[in-house]
């Protein structure tokens, strides 16, 4: 349990410095928050740098959640435009998910107890983890390991003992049912 808590606490911090990593001068990280003037500003200066980024917004004015820079290349931005997060390794026909990495960035600046959950994604494609842990708390010193799919439903309790082959097998039956 210390181990993949551990592990998911490291996992996290490289999620984050990837994430903070990918953010450059030329990738707006923090901007307006209406998206369509953001994005009208960026059409009339013809965004051309590969790394440049024409926002995709949503009709009440707030970012869309899936972003590609003006090369194709894919991330994820929060409702504000904050870039939340972006595989170190990825091309214009990288399929990621930003639900897991949303969640993370949300947990992560947030006032939180002790406790909160914080979900593991995979850095390569934003996806949740099989296997996902609440941390222990005072009162509890060991946390509650559960299977999730893809998109981090919960598919049930990890008997302790098993190995993430477990959640992966329970996260195929699932999948072909």
């Amino acid at each position: 349990m210390l181990n993949h808590f551990l592990a998911s606490a490291l996992g996290l911090l490289s999620f984050v410095f990837i994430a903070g990593l990918q953010a450059s001068a030329s990738t707006v990280v923090r901007i307006e928050r209406n998206c369509h003037a953001t994005r009208e500003k960026a059409l009339v200066r013809n965004a051309h740098p590969a790394n440049d980024w024409v926002p995709e917004c949503e009709l009440d004015g707030t970012f869309k959640l899936h972003q590609h820079n003006v090369s194709g290349t894919p991330f994820c931005a929060n409702s504000k435009g904050v870039l939340v997060f972006q595989p170190a390794i990825v091309t214009a026909a990288t399929e990621i998910s930003c639900g897991c990495p949303l969640e993370v960035f949300n947990a992560l600046t947030k006032v939180h107890k002790m406790g909160t959950f914080i979900p593991t994604c995979d850095h390569t494609n934003g996806r949740y983890l099989p296997v996902q842990c609440h941390p222990g708390t005072q009162l509890k010193r060991t946390g509650t390991c559960y299977c999730v799919d893809e998109k981090g439903q919960n598919l049930g309790e990890k008997p302790r003992g098993f190995e993430e082959s477990y959640c992966l097998k329970l996260r195929q039956t699932v999948k072909h049912a």
